[in-house]
């Protein structure tokens, strides 16, 4: 399968099926997870970051950091300076994205994004990495 035939919501859904559980039958999303920065699909990456954020069941702390430290990352990584607004506002309106955002490193994020991702984190009240690291 490609994202092309599926919604971005089912990708969102097997991701984190094959997060949690490493099953094979999932295995055909990584290919779609990664084309979204190897295609520089920005918005497609945003739309699947909220939707996982917003996502109505309970996800753990694992999927969520992998979550953060892949498709996150990526996103900010790759068009930090196009999304920040977004991110700030996003991360004011959603406690589960502003949590996701401890699970970022700084990686090749730009230095202004990288400076707001970290604002944002400090008031996180449960980061991932306790006490939050990145400055």
């Amino acid at each position: 399968m490609d994202k092309q035939n599926v919604s971005v919501e089912e990708i969102a859904s097997a991701y984190l099926a094959y997060l949690r559980t490493q099953d094979e039958q999932f295995e055909w999303v990584l290919a779609d997870i990664y084309g979204f920065a190897l295609d520089k699909d920005w918005n497609g990456l945003w739309a699947l970051v909220r939707i996982v954020a917003l996502w109505q069941e309970d996800i753990d702390s694992k999927t969520l950091c992998v979550f953060a430290a892949g498709p996150l990352e990526d996103l900010l990584d790759g068009a930090g300076l196009v999304y920040i607004d977004r991110v700030e506002s996003f991360a004011r309106e959603c406690p589960r994205f502003a949590r996701m955002l401890t699970g970022v490193w700084p990686s090749s994020i730009d230095a202004d994004v990288w400076k707001r991702v970290t604002t944002i984190c400090r008031r996180v009240p449960d980061p991932f990495d306790m006490p939050y690291r990145f400055h």
